[in-house]
């Protein structure tokens, strides 16, 4: 893992052997297995499938090791976002183990499966299958895969916020996985314990533990890693709010990610096309937008990501003054925000049962150890003289320790109570941020749609008025009366107030009725005249568009306010703007 380059050396070595030896068939699957691992590594997933898919046909009669690369090819296919493949996979796989009794391959397979459901965006699955990997690993001396598995569950607990507990869980993996020398996991599991630090504000340490894991994962020669570990760095900084330095890393990090056509790159590039945003270098976001719709792999990336890129995407449309490419982002925007709140539904009332699973499977794995403890003990109490006086004793002690325990776990269930209640008051708060920036965002659409209204209704009163003009001339040469017959005729062909209308109503739903039923006395005249007002149109525009005086408009003002039994101006404007 430490010198990829190295062990391809070798592995070309022992291929070119293969067809013409007679080593074992398990010998030349590792060999394939292997090389699968290094193109993995190396990010070049086409290979690494091949490989392994020669692996797993030399393996069919060694169910182990068949299942081992059976497991290396779903995460192959995992990385390419091919979930639907890599969870067949591991159900073939996890069926192997069963029938050969491999609890550990079994618990890793779970594992596996936890990790798809996660970029699926189905956490309820992912936390139970963790959790089923952790029951199975518990006790054993499975150092590496325990540390494993508590990273995965460290990674639910930052999803879902609770970066206090995460920071703990990715702290006790870390020292598993650097004591059984897994240091390319130890790296990665640094890049998720530095994302906790900085939404905890512990800036000075996260940028000390991002630093560590780039160093470390130079060695490993995988771009994408590398490229994660400066995406870190180049956040915070941008938290730090020095920004010079945050693009300096977010750079490399785009450059590194991008060229390894990782299914990360979408959201690496979206914290630096919001950088780019702050630093106001909008045609240098561009540039990175227009890359990222090209980018070859831009189906493997997640909802989320892409959701957040559009917004991204749509504030630097929206500096650059392209309106309409700035809409139809914060549109897609908002569907894919719908879809993402959509999916969460189906496990909103267990979120906060998701919180205590772990801790509660410790406390029923020390039950069951003090369970087997006294079954040993009441086996040798037979075989003594005092009998009776021991299981007394026994007996006794079990109901203290169960009174002491009960005592310890209602004060435990008190405080994680009210933990429970801070982390709710918590997320109803994001909640609510989210809905209000989705709020503004209509708003400056319905804005938009608004000003494009006025422009279209004075452009076409405009036209008319030029008509009439033509229309009221003294000529009376034949080819000029032919002229305004047609002009006539174009007019009574084109009603301009219907349109009006339509457009009105669909940006301003409701408001005719409710108008209609709250003021029955207004004529049609009435309300078409309210309708002008309500676009904020001075009297001037208002007395071009319907062809009267500027007096009569102030005029017509003053009879609507006299039926809506209104005195001041600024209660008729609260009137207009409320309904």
């Amino acid at each position: 893992m430490s010198k990829p380059d190295s062990a391809k050396f070798y592995f070309d070595l022992m291929i070119k052997n293969i067809p013409t030896s007679d080593i074992h068939d398990t010998s030349a699957a590792k060999i394939y297995n292997n090389y699968g691992l290094y193109y993995g590594q190396v990010s070049n997933l086409d290979s690494a499938k091949i490989f392994l898919k020669k692996a797993i046909e030399k393996a069919k009669n060694h169910p182990k090791n068949q299942a081992g690369s059976i497991l290396n090819l779903a995460n192959v296919l995992r990385n390419e976002s091919d979930y639907a493949s890599s969870l067949k996979h591991l159900d073939k796989a996890l069926r192997i183990y069963d029938s050969i009794g491999d609890k550990v391959g079994i618990a890793m397979t779970y594992g596996e499966m936890g990790s798809n459901y996660v970029y699926m965006l189905e956490d309820y699955k992912a936390i139970n299958y963790f959790l089923k990997s952790a029951k199975i690993l518990e006790g054993t001396p499975e150092k590496q895969r325990i540390g494993i598995i508590k990273q995965k569950l460290a990674n639910m607990y930052y999803k879902t916020g609770n970066f206090d507990f995460a920071i703990e869980l990715y702290e006790e993996s870390l020292s598993l996985l650097k004591e059984v020398g897994d240091m390319r996991n130890y790296y990665l599991t640094l890049i998720n314990y530095g994302s906790s630090l900085i939404q905890v504000e512990q800036y000075k340490k996260a940028k000390t533990v991002f630093l560590e894991a780039a160093e470390g994962l130079k060695d490993f020669k995988s771009e994408e890693l590398v490229g994660l570990a400066y995406n870190g760095l180049g956040r915070v900084y941008f938290f730090k709010k020095d920004f010079n330095t945050s693009l300096k890393y977010n750079e490399k990090a785009y450059d590194y990610v991008s060229r390894s056509h990782s299914f990360r790159t979408m959201r690496v590039a979206t914290e630096y096309i919001e950088l780019l945003n702050v630093m106001e270098r909008y045609e240098q976001a561009l540039e990175v937008i227009e890359n990222v719709k090209k980018f070859p792999e831009r189906t493997l990336f997640n909802i989320e990501d892409q959701m957040v890129f559009r917004l991204m995407a749509a504030e630097t449309y929206k500096n650059l003054k392209l309106n309409d490419e700035a809409i139809g982002y914060l549109e897609e925007a908002i569907v894919l925000k719908d879809s993402i709140s959509l999916a969460s539904k189906e496990i909103e009332t267990i979120e906060i049962q998701k919180k205590f699973q772990t801790e509660l499977q410790q406390e029923k794995t020390k039950a069951l150890k003090i369970q087997n403890t006294l079954l040993s003990e009441k086996i040798e109490a037979r075989n003594k003289i005092y009998v009776l006086a021991g299981l007394i004793i026994v007996t006794l002690i079990v109901m203290i320790l169960v009174l002491n325990r009960s005592f310890k776990l209602r004060s435990k269930y008190q405080k994680l109570k009210l933990k429970r209640a801070e982390n709710a008051k918590k997320m109803a708060l994001m909640k609510r941020d989210e809905e209000h920036k989705l709020l503004e965002i209509q708003k400056q659409t319905l804005a938009l749609r608004e000003q494009e209204l006025t422009s279209m209704t004075l452009l076409l009163a405009d036209i008319q008025e030029e008509i009439a003009l033509i229309i009221k001339s003294d000529n009376n040469n034949d080819s000029v009366a032919n002229m305004k017959r047609s002009l006539r005729k174009l007019i009574r062909q084109k009603d301009y107030w219907e349109e009006f209308t339509l457009k009105f109503s669909q940006i301003n739903p409701g408001f005719i009725n409710n108008l209609k039923s709250q003021f029955p006395n207004l004529t049609k005249n009435d309300i078409d005249f309210i309708s002008l007002l309500k676009l904020n149109l001075s009297n001037k525009e208002i007395a071009t568009l319907l062809k009267i005086s500027h007096e009569s408009v102030i005029s017509k003002k003053y009879r609507v306010k006299k039926k809506l039994n209104i005195e001041e101006d600024s209660d008729f404007d609260k009137v207009l703007s409320e309904m």
